[in-house]
């Protein structure tokens, strides 16, 4: 009986924490690595910091029209390529450090594509 319990409340939790990552409009996948990292997202922002990424990561989040993605990205060393799309097409490509910013004309889905190799350091997106 307590194995039940057990399961049923992880699985709860499970569920909750699926609810509430799903809930702040930001998704991830990718297949990437990280070590020494903190990960930060809500409905308005994404930050990572790390002292070693590899791999390909997305991010997709629900932006409106007339915003303005803003961008910081700081290179200890390694590099970081960074693409982000919308429905019609590529707005924005770097492989730089630095601080950028992207107009968002339309309503809808963008996708901010990260490829990393041996990348030391961090990015933040806010809109």
């Amino acid at each position: 009986m307590k194995s039940l319990q057990k399961k049923t409340i992880l699985s709860l939790l499970v569920l909750s924490l699926s609810v509430l990552l799903c809930a702040c409009g930001v998704v991830s996948s990718g297949s990437y690595s990280s070590v020494g990292s903190v990960d930060n997202m809500s409905d308005r922002k994404i930050n990572h910091v790390y002292s070693s990424f590899n791999g390909d990561r997305t991010y997709t989040a629900d932006i409106k029209a007339g915003s303005t993605l803003k961008m910081e990205i700081t290179t200890k060393s390694g590099s970081l390529a960074v693409t982000v799309t919308q429905d019609s097409g590529e707005l924005f490509r770097t492989e730089e450090a630095g601080s950028f910013s992207v107009p968002i004309e339309k309503d809808g889905k963008v996708s901010i594509a990260l490829k990393a190799v041996s990348h030391e350091g961090s990015y933040l997106f806010t809109w």
